[in-house]
């Protein structure tokens, strides 16, 4: 993706307008349009203000991110520490029921202020593996609605899977972002998912203590 692609994931992802990021930014509501438009770029500053906020990197906003996706990565050195409770493992794959960690780990305070009530899981499996690396931790709003192409947790009888979220006139499609081609959309067609919760921000196992 380039970064206006990215821009326009994170803008969805957070609910945050083009006046909005303009203030994100440093900059106006005029300049900011002219982005969208394509007839202007934004400046090495605005990309930094707007990563600084995100919790992503530069790099990332350029569009060269190590994942396809980055949601709010960001390292733990945080001024303010806050902290949210991990409840178990969700597999990135067949269906699993969460074990039961009983634990807690620190997030950004940034992160924790806007999502006071989420709560950890921890990724198994590959079938997420181009957003999500096996082993990250996510962190999920159960407040928070969904929207076309949100990153979501489900329970199918009562077994919780992490998937990308699109839903039509009828039909919930939850669908794999892998490097493993052998996964396959889930087509959901009545009432046995259940929306557990939106994924709003990661943890790479590399920056796990």
């Amino acid at each position: 993706m380039d970064t206006l692609d990215i821009l326009r994931e994170l803008m969805s992802s957070n609910d945050i307008n083009q006046s909005a990021l303009a203030r994100i930014a440093g900059s106006d509501d005029a300049t900011v349009s002219l982005w969208f438009s394509g007839k202007r770029k934004p400046t090495l500053r605005h990309v930094e203000n707007i990563a600084k906020y995100f919790g992503v990197s530069v790099d990332y906003l350029l569009g060269r991110p190590k994942y396809e996706y980055a949601f709010m990565s960001m390292p733990q050195s945080a001024p303010k520490k806050a902290y949210a409770p991990l409840l178990g493992r969700v597999h990135a794959g067949s269906k699993s029921e969460p074990d039961i960690l009983d634990d807690a780990v620190p997030i950004p305070y940034e992160i924790w202020e806007r999502h006071r009530d989420a709560i950890l899981l921890e990724v198994e499996g590959d079938c997420m593996d181009k957003i999500l690396p096996p082993g990250c931790l996510v962190l999920i709003d159960k407040t928070q609605e969904p929207r076309q192409g949100s990153i979501v947790v489900a329970a199918i009888d009562n077994e919780y899977i992490v998937r990308r979220y699109s839903c039509g006139a009828s039909t919930l499609l939850l669908s794999p972002v892998s490097n493993n081609t052998e996964w396959q959309d889930l087509i959901i067609t009545d009432d046995t998912v259940e929306l557990v919760g939106v994924v709003v921000w990661y943890q790479p196992p590399s920056e796990l203590e």
